[in-house]
């Protein structure tokens, strides 16, 4: 009977080690990737009920939600920003980019859920934005290396302090949005460069 229930346990310890083999099966590298996006997401979401979805938490983030939501209202930004350097005020152009994402990310939005005030998108965009982001580096250190080495990296990636920093709720600055493009551009490249035929190759090289 003992010998039995030890061969038993052998057979479902083995048939166990294959079903979570790193080298054979997707759904380890899936729910590792998932556990790690639903960690980044908890870490960079403690400080939600204190921002009781109205606060940003520095300075640069105001400025920004200023400038995205006058052109949410109003459909583009003035040429000068009287608000800055009183009385000469100073010019939008060089910081136009990002508000102008921000302002028609939160249009669609806003399309779909009319409640939901454009402050609001802004305390929330950081831990949106760099949850996508997780999924272009993992593809990008994929494609470098492996999936064991782009799961590790991304974990690591998903828990350093000074990175969660930058992209907590409410640090609506454009440094999440920012490592989006970058990864993205980066995976892109790298699959351009590996790629065999010259017409993907120019495809992911512009699309990059």
């Amino acid at each position: 009977m003992n010998e039995d229930i030890e061969i038993r346990k052998k057979v479902f310890i083995d048939k166990l080690k294959q079903s979570i083999n790193f080298k054979n099966s997707k759904i380890v590298y899936i729910l590792s990737f998932i556990a790690i996006t639903i960690c980044a997401w908890y870490v960079r979401t403690r400080n939600l009920p204190l921002l009781q979805g109205k606060y940003l938490i520095e300075l640069d983030s105001y400025f920004f939600f200023r400038y995205a939501k006058t052109i949410f209202e109003t459909g583009t930004l003035p040429a000068i920003d009287f608000m800055r350097y009183v009385p000469e005020g100073a010019a939008t152009a060089p910081y136009a980019g990002f508000p102008y994402v921000m302002a028609y990310m939160y249009k669609a939005i806003h399309f779909f859920a009319p409640s939901i005030p454009q402050i609001t998108w802004h305390v929330m965009y950081p831990p949106i934005i760099t949850v996508i982001s997780l999924i272009f580096f993992f593809l990008f250190v994929r494609e470098l290396f492996d999936k064991r080495i782009a799961i590790v990296a991304t974990a690591f990636l998903a828990v350093i302090p000074a990175y969660i920093q930058r992209t907590s709720a409410g640090f609506a600055d454009h440094e999440a949005m920012a490592m989006l493009w970058i990864f993205a551009a980066l995976w892109l490249f790298v699959k351009a460069w590996k790629s065999e035929k010259i017409t993907r190759a120019v495809i992911f090289g512009i699309a990059s």
